[in-house]
């Protein structure tokens, strides 16, 4: 990449290249990079900058202006529900708090107290501070400051809730419920048996079916689009895609029903996906009929993935099929069954440990009247 005249200048140091240009506080800014190609585009674009008139100097820039540099450049890599939620969480929590104050000013004390009188849920802290660091390494990576101040906050720690999940009992109640009505009995096998997502079962289109070897392979999803709403994207969660066996009455359930609707979403229409606003108003209703456990959506799969775990499928396995990036989340998730599965394999040792407990305890007695 060839500089042109007053975009700044680049000079070998050791194995690092420094990038020097002039700001338009008239200072001159400097930032190391690993090659003359990294530091030319820093340059390149700190001049594009110029231009547009979007240029702050380092020393000046603030938290709401880094922020909207943030969000652009990630706008053009995060999928949609991703770009939302951070933008729901910059202009809710973190501008209101930051917005005016310059990046270099912040510290990590300041950061902590922030966190620290903030009454919201910890998963909502922890998401606000997810925002916040990926801004502060974007200003570090461009040369803003060297530090990100958003490392070593100490974090809320989310509160351990005993969740509620369907025993096999309620499992099979609710599928002799609604065994008279293929989509509802086709939907409920596949969420009861699989553990997929809410989402990527909306998502679900024929094509992804395999009935010659009972599997689905689970390719999309449906996420918060930019404008609010709601769109199908071409890659799940993980980003990966993942085939999940899948067993002969939800075979034979998907059947029954295909043969009714040929329409290309599974559970849907041709052109759209199943709407999670009728699939809840499914669910309540099926839920105040039988009498079941109020559980959510997503529930139905935190329950699929106990009634594997408590079955003795390896944690790993059940990651697999949940999708799953490592399984140290299935064991965080999942850490109440853990205990549960436990307790059932040291309980199988009864009836070896517990002979030779009492056959022990009786010989002592025996010494101590003799």
């Amino acid at each position: 990449m060839k500089l042109r005249y007053g975009e700044g200048s680049i000079e070998q140091r050791g194995e690092r290249w420094r990038a020097k240009w002039y700001g338009t506080d008239g200072q001159r800014h400097t930032r190391t990079f690993p090659s003359h190609e990294a530091a030319a585009a820093h340059l390149l674009e700190v001049s594009g900058k110029k231009r547009q008139r979007r240029y702050t100097d380092p020393s000046q820039m603030t938290l709401s202006q880094a922020a909207e540099d943030w969000l652009d450049r990630g706008a053009r890599r995060w999928k949609g529900g991703t770009y939302a939620t951070y933008r729901q969480r910059v202009d809710t929590h973190i501008v209101p708090a930051f917005g005016r104050v310059k990046v270099t000013d912040l510290t990590t004390h300041r950061i902590q107290r922030w966190v620290d009188t903030l009454h919201i849920s910890p998963n909502t802290v922890a998401s606000c501070m997810t925002a916040l660091s990926g801004m502060l390494s974007e200003c570090v990576r461009l040369g803003v400051v060297e530090t990100n101040a958003a490392k070593g906050v100490s974090l809320p720690s989310p509160p351990r809730t005993e969740r509620t999940v369907w025993s096999g009992d309620d499992v099979r109640r609710v599928l002799d419920h609604v065994r008279d009505r293929p989509r509802l009995h086709a939907l409920y096998q596949v969420a009861l048996s699989t553990g997929m997502r809410p989402g990527e079962i909306r998502a679900l289109r024929w094509e992804d079916i395999d009935f010659t070897h009972a599997s689905v392979t689970v390719r999309r999803t449906v996420t918060k689009s930019d404008g609010g709403g709601y769109a199908v994207r071409e890659a799940t969660k993980s980003g990966r895609q993942r085939t999940i066996p899948l067993l002969l009455p939800c075979v034979q359930a998907l059947r029954v029903w295909r043969a009714q609707h040929p329409q290309s979403y599974v559970f849907g229409t041709d052109e759209n996906a199943l709407k999670a606003t009728t699939w809840t108003t499914w669910h309540q209703r099926i839920i105040e009929e039988t009498g079941v456990p109020s559980v959510t959506l997503h529930g139905m799969r935190h329950g699929a993935a106990t009634q594997m775990l408590e079955r003795g499928i390896h944690p790993k396995i059940v990651g697999d099929i949940l999708g799953h990036s490592s399984i140290r989340i299935t064991m965080d998730i999942y850490s109440h069954t853990n205990v549960d599965m436990q307790r059932a394999a040291m309980a199988s040792l009864a009836d070896v440990f517990g002979d030779i407990n009492v056959q022990q305890h009786e010989g002592e007695e025996g010494v101590e009247s003799g």
